[in-house]
């Protein structure tokens, strides 16, 4: 063998040996790929189930948020209603605030205004006061009186109406007279004249003298709705239109206007009424208290 060949086969025993040791360490180096690739398909296996997992709790847990979103959202919405409507009750309770605070000022300007006249008054009071000092020693002095003129009052109310009844039966006699009189008096001017006394100038009726001067006594006979009815009508003297005073005993207790007058009886509306008006209490045109 030629040193050449021995050159070449020591070259190809090199290269077989490196070639070997390639192949085996290619052998080695896919056996740990694949133990990689086997860990990594198994890591990737679990990362899958983690993330599938982990997505489906996030599935619940926003659809749990959602639901909650939801209820605040509603929750929001009424909040808002109610600050709304807070806001319109706020605005009114300005509102009346502000008019109160004018009825406010208002009264403040009245309260100076009476400030003011109760300072003016002051010593009109104080001369109203001494008067009224005056007026209670006026007032005991008169009490006195009073009740001795109350005892003397009680006999002459029971003297009046006694002289009521006479005064009444007195007027009614002299009315009658007046009539006999005024025929007398007619039929004298026909007996001196020839002339019936019809169609004489002086022929007229007239009031017998002193009539037009008395009072007017009677008694309310009826009452109602403000309206009174009383004893004394046309034969009396009582024309509509006439004024008559109701009392009891010394009692004022108000006013009669006539508007309907009868022969012996009339009525009217009561004015200025200060009792209880009822029926037997007097009235009169001209009584003075």
């Amino acid at each position: 063998m030629t040193t050449l060949t021995k050159v070449f086969i020591v070259v190809l025993a090199i290269f077989a040996i490196a070639f070997s040791m390639l192949v085996v360490q290619y052998t080695a180096q896919t056996t740990n790929y694949r133990k990689l690739s086997d860990e990594n398909r198994r890591w990737a296996l679990q990362e899958q189930s983690a993330r599938e997992a982990a997505d489906t709790k996030h599935k619940v847990v926003i659809a749990h948020f959602t639901k909650v979103i939801s209820r605040l959202q509603s929750q929001i919405a009424q909040d808002n209603a109610n600050l709304a409507k807070a806001n319109m009750e706020l605005a009114n309770v300005k509102n009346d605030l502000l008019a109160e605070q004018g009825k406010t000022a208002s009264l403040m300007s009245q309260a100076n205004q009476l400030t003011n006249m109760s300072n003016a008054s002051g010593a009109e009071r104080k001369q109203l006061q001494s008067q009224l000092l005056q007026v209670r020693k006026d007032n005991a002095a008169l009490r006195t009186d009073n009740i001795t003129l109350s005892k003397t009052n009680q006999k002459l109310g029971l003297q009046r109406q006694l002289y009521e009844k006479e005064i009444r039966l007195l007027k009614e006699q002299n009315f009658s007279l007046g009539e006999r009189m005024e025929k007398l008096r007619g039929q004298l001017q026909t007996s001196a004249s020839g002339v019936p006394a019809s169609s004489s100038p002086d022929a007229t009726v007239k009031p017998v003298s002193g009539m037009g001067s008395s009072p007017i006594i009677g008694e309310v006979t009826n009452v109602r709705d403000g309206l009174a009815e009383i004893s004394v009508g046309g034969s009396h003297g009582v024309k509509s239109g006439m004024e008559f005073i109701v009392y009891r005993g010394s009692q004022y207790l108000g006013k009669l206007k006539i508007n309907k007058v009868l022969a012996d009886k009339s009525a009217g509306n009561l004015l200025q009424v200060q009792g209880n008006i009822r029926p037997g209490d007097k009235v009169t045109d001209k009584f003075q208290f």
